[in-house]
This record gives C-alpha cells, structure tokens and sequence, in this order.
C-alpha cells in the first residue's frame, strides 16, 4: 500500500484473503463461487466491502473449503456490523399480573476493563436471585450505588429518562439494618 491509498476494511482483507486462499482470480472467485460479477467482487475488495447476508455467505463458502479461522473471522464481522448498528439496546418487558418484568440488553465491550466491568456486572445480577436475603440485598446495594456513580456524569434530560425506568421497575432499595442501641440514663 502507498501513502496516498487508504487502508482496507477488514471484510475487504478478509475476502482477498479467503479467495487467494483458494486460489481464485477475482474473475473466478465472482463467477465460480459467488454466482456474480467480477465488479461486484472488485468493489467488495475495494470501495464497497461485503455486508450483512454477505459475510454470512462468505463464512459459509469458507467453512465449505475447509478455511474455518477465516470463515469465523467473516462471521466475528457480521456480528460486530449488527453490533454497530445498534451502540446498546435495551428492551423492557412491564410486570403483569402472572409476570414480573423482564429486561433484555445488548452492549459491544472493547477491551479488557469493559468486559472485566460486565463480568462483574453479571456476577452482582446473578447475586439478585440468590435465596440469601443478606446477599440479595450486597447486590441491590452495589447496582445502587453503581447507579448513583453513573447519575453524575448524566445530563438532566438522560437522567429523566433513566428515572421513569426505574420507577416503572420498582427496583428495591436496600434497607438500612436496624440496630438497637441503649439509652443512657
């Protein structure tokens, strides 16, 4: 590559490197296997890299051709590209009469400390189930305070929103222990 040509996208390297793999021309890679025109794999290589379906298409052809770690790198990109679309999705299902609420999130980790921060993250939820009613209140503690953390850094608008959430949930709070304490005389 010369200073003035701009790096590839990664489904773009992932594809010349699957199609040298089976030692294909773009020519015959575009007729013989993927059934289309050697522009289409020309723009795939350069302008225009594979997407969606594509890629699945791809991590197909290369798993068929016994090319399994590139055939898995086509599949991490689709994965990534759905997770791109969508910085972080949460979707809340309301209690009902014969149901509690239900909540299910998606979020793309980059690096060590944010999954690290997941994990631990996860192992405090799990805490929530626990039939140790001291344990089950640690972890509605800790998501309290980590919540009462991220408030700070929110504008007044966002932390609306994140208000009308947590009321709909009822989230329980964690209640201070009761401890006894003599009077003097």
């Amino acid at each position: 590559m010369t200073d003035h040509e701009k790096p590839r996208n990664a489904a773009s390297e992932a594809l010349i490197t699957l199609r040298k793999a089976m030692g294909k021309t773009q020519q015959t890679f575009a007729v013989e296997v993927l059934k289309t025109a050697i522009g289409t794999v020309a723009r795939y290589e350069t302008s225009d890299p594979p997407q969606g379906e594509v890629l699945l298409r791809l991590r197909d052809i290369a798993h068929e051709h016994g090319f399994h770690e590139i055939g898995s790198n086509f599949e991490l990109l689709y994965r990534e590209e759905i997770q791109n679309r969508l910085p972080y999705q949460l979707v809340i299902s309301d209690a009902t009469q014969t149901r509690e609420a239900r909540g299910h999130l998606s979020i793309p980790l980059y690096g060590e400390h944010e999954i690290s921060g997941a994990h631990s993250l996860l192992l405090i939820l799990a805490q929530l189930n626990w039939p140790d009613p001291k344990i089950k209140q640690n972890a509605v503690a800790a998501i309290s305070s980590l919540r009462d953390a991220a408030r700070k850094h929110l504008d007044p608008a966002t932390r609306k929103i994140q208000d009308s959430y947590v009321s709909r949930l009822s989230v329980p709070q964690p209640q201070p222990s009761a401890k006894k304490t003599k009077r003097s005389k």
